[in-house]
């Protein structure tokens, strides 16, 4: 009724629901969510809504759906003061159930902004009983440490996250945060400890190699840092990025033809991927390939071209390109390619220019 503009017709349906389902809570909150969507500036309508709210607070005065949806519909309307009426009076319910004080702690983050510090002990203070009211609902607990870690409660959340590992060894996400606050705090060891656990649970954790990859280049080990980026274009599940990080590595290594075939298998996987394309040439004008380097950048070209990727056709991507073109005797060519990328460097950025008008000059005077 309401998508056909049959505004009445839908709210007679949805207060025939309320009368005949009064000890259900969405009838309630169906007609309040109704008026509140559909009130079109109508000041009773608003009214309404609020006021079926209302009554559902007072027919289940203990249903965290209940309170948030109305606490939150305050919110919205600038009432905060109403609002935190709401959430106070829920606060002082005696109520033993986690996700009631979990919810309850969502409702407080909108009421009470976090910046003030008085408000921010309210917070976390309802946070700490969702924790005490339900200890093994371990779901729960993980959200109660997800919202120290994201108040900033560093040490607390640290806590909170070692007691749930240990009792749920096997709880993955849980463990990834944990290693990532370490890593925050400085406890870079216990960070790396932890992930390698964790890939040891799971080896097809990819996005967790990937965070290994990037620890272990922090700490310089180019050797631990390359294995796991192995490990993750070997999985079938790499991006674009894992394909070029690993060359880079490899290259970095000493292992140029482990770089180049990473690189090779990469635009097999990705034939439209001007990046993987580009870090080939690239790599090939390092190994004075030149003529093999000119092709594959040529390659990258098209691709971008083709995507309508003007954002990567920059005048350092056509320098590059000039230079392989120069370095394999297409001269001609060469000269079109400097033109091209000084011509994408702004008339006020002449200094940007000089890269390229020196190669010329010197590839005119190095040909007499």
């Amino acid at each position: 009724c309401a998508v056909y503009g049959q505004f009445d017709e839908a709210r007679a349906i949805l207060e025939k629901s309320l009368e005949e389902n009064r000890s259900e809570r969405e009838a309630y909150l169906n007609i309040a969510r109704y008026c509140d969507t559909h009130h079109n500036n109508d000041d009773e309508l608003k009214q309404n809504a609020l006021e079926y709210a209302e009554m559902a607070l007072e027919k289940f005065p203990t249903d965290h759906v209940v309170i948030e949806f109305l606490a939150r519909m305050l919110v919205e309307r600038g009432d905060k003061e109403h609002a935190e009426d709401v959430l106070e009076e829920a606060l002082e319910r005696e109520v033993d159930d986690g996700d009631y004080w979990l919810a309850m702690g969502g409702i407080a983050r909108d009421v009470w902004p976090l910046r003030n510090e008085r408000n921010r002990e309210r917070v976390m203070g309802v946070y700490e009983k969702a924790l005490r009211s339900d200890p093994t609902n371990l779901d729960m607990v993980e959200q109660v440490a997800q919202f120290f870690r994201s108040a900033g409660s560093t040490e607390r959340a640290l806590q909170i996250y070692q007691a749930l590992v240990l009792r749920s060894p096997d709880r993955l996400s849980a463990r990834k945060d944990l290693a990532e606050l370490f890593w925050q705090a400085g406890q870079q060891d216990e960070a790396i400890a932890g992930l390698e656990k964790l890939v040891q649970i799971n080896p097809g954790a990819i996005e967790v190699h990937r965070m290994l990859s990037e620890m272990y280049l922090a700490q310089k080990d180019l050797k631990r840092a390359t294995q796991h980026s192995e490990t993750i274009v070997e999985s079938g599940q790499a991006r674009i990025d894992d394909y070029r990080r690993l060359a880079d590595f490899q290259r970095v290594g000493d292992r140029v033809g482990g770089a180049l075939q990473t690189l090779r298998q990469g635009v097999a996987v990705f034939p439209d991927s001007p990046e993987l394309s580009h870090s080939l040439g690239m790599l090939y004008l390092g190994l004075d390939r030149y003529a093999e380097a000119f092709s594959a950048l040529e390659t990258a070209e098209g691709q971008a071209d083709a995507a309508g990727r003007s954002d990567f056709l920059t005048e350092a991507f056509y320098f590059d390109f000039a230079v392989s073109a120069e370095r394999s005797g297409e001269i001609e060519r060469a000269e079109e390619l400097f033109r091209k990328s000084i011509d994408l460097v702004s008339d006020d950025a002449n200094e940007d220019k000089a890269k390229s008008l020196n190669y010329i000059g010197y590839m005119w005077l190095e040909l007499e």
